[in-house]
């Protein structure tokens, strides 16, 4: 399964996709490798910026995070 770029999306290709798919609507699609160990860094770099904010994250992926604000002045 696919995580299209931008540009990618601009040419039909869709989350999921799979890279023969996305290779049927373009041939010359640049497929990267995933780097789970980098996205976990940048995971725990952002979830630290956002524990100065507030003390109440709640991950809820690798990329998304819900930052509770309610008890802040």
């Amino acid at each position: 399964m696919l995580s299209p770029s931008v540009e990618a999306k601009k040419l039909g290709i869709k989350v999921g996709n799979s890279v023969r798919e996305a290779r049927f609507i373009y041939p010359k699609i640049v497929v990267l490798t995933p780097d789970p160990a980098k996205y976990r860094d940048v995971h725990m770099k952002f979830k630290k910026i956002f524990s100065e904010y507030s003390p109440d994250v709640t991950p809820k992926s690798i990329d998304e995070a819900v930052i509770d604000f309610s008890g802040q002045n």
